[in-house]
């Protein structure tokens, strides 16, 4: 199953989402294939367990990478002038989505207990006001320069970092909501934001066509 999926962001969170454009591959779900034996599974030590979360951490780290590479390629090679395109008629230019990521990016330095936010002034410019509302807005070359050092301080932080580190509670949950859902952790954060991401990055090469 594939399908599309449409957000509405109020800062850090995400506060709508929409799917469409569903499509199936295969034939339904059977409950042979929702159900499963505990008997029959296989049996793994603690070492076991730990290697398989480091692997997944290792390849959630590989993934956002290579999208903040994809990224970098694409806006970094975009004049002043082009950057004030718009990626569709009437909607965002590709300066508000680079403005609106590094801004996004900017909110896990905090969410991800690294550090406190570097531009948190880029939110009215970015997130909680639509394109083309201000006028006071930062440059193409602040944003250029927001989103590197943004991106340059998450790295250092990721590096930090242990695949133990990952599965704790971000700082958005408290402790008390944490130990009735787990899976409200560090790393869950890193996979929406790379989805998030994603999401804009093709929407800003469909706006370079």
């Amino acid at each position: 199953m594939t399908w599309r999926a449409l957000r509405k962001w109020n800062g850090s969170r995400v506060v709508y989402e929409y799917h469409y454009d569903e499509q199936q591959n295969g034939g339904r779900l059977t409950s042979d294939d929702l159900s499963f034996d505990a008997a029959n599974l296989p049996q793994c030590g603690g070492n076991e367990a730990m290697g398989n979360e480091d692997s997944y951490v290792a390849l959630g780290l590989k993934v956002w990478k290579a999208q903040i590479d994809r990224t970098n390629k694409l806006f970094g090679g975009l004049s002043s002038e082009e950057v004030l395109r718009e990626i569709a008629p009437g909607r965002n230019r590709l300066l508000y989505l680079w403005g609106h990521l590094t801004a996004i990016h900017d909110a896990m330095l905090p969410l991800l207990g690294l550090s406190e936010r570097l531009h948190p002034e880029f939110d009215v410019a970015f997130v909680s006001n639509p394109d083309k509302s201000r006028a006071d807005i930062p440059s193409h070359e602040q944003v250029r320069q927001a989103w590197n050092n943004v991106n340059d301080e998450l790295s250092r932080g990721f590096e930090r970092m242990s695949w133990s580190d990952w599965l704790q509670r971000h700082s958005a949950v408290s402790a008390e909501d944490f130990a009735k859902d787990t899976s409200r952790n560090r790393f869950a954060i890193l996979l929406s934001r790379t989805n998030h991401l994603s999401y804009h990055l093709g929407q800003a090469i469909l706006g370079r066509k």
